[in-house]
């Protein structure tokens, strides 16, 4: 939801929504793992599901197998940037929980 926020009514870059709304779900798991006491992957996983770009693999493999060459790149290439900003936005969420814990202790 943070993410859509941000793409739709901020018109931010696809990318920049993803980075931080996984941040925002990386910090969420975080206290929610300290809070039940339970791991912070148990959390994490369902909540990252709807941030998959399914729909634009789909997409890609669809028109690379119709033989259309040029157009199936660019969606990879897409769909790479948008999986590397949700894994930098969930680890730039645990380091930053971690450095605000290290400051308490």
């Amino acid at each position: 939801m943070t993410s859509k926020i941000l793409i739709d009514l901020f018109d931010f870059h696809q990318v920049y929504g993803y980075f931080f709304g996984s941040m925002v779900l990386g910090l969420m798991c975080q206290l929610m793992a300290r809070l039940v006491e339970e791991p912070s992957t148990l959390f994490m996983i369902p909540g990252i599901i709807p941030f998959v770009p399914g729909g634009l693999a789909y997409d890609a493999t669809l028109k690379l197998m119709l033989n259309r060459i040029n157009e199936p790149l660019s969606i990879m290439f897409q769909i790479t940037l948008l999986s590397g900003a949700i894994a930098a936005g969930l680890l730039f969420a645990d380091y930053l929980f971690k450095i605000i814990k290290w400051r308490q202790v």
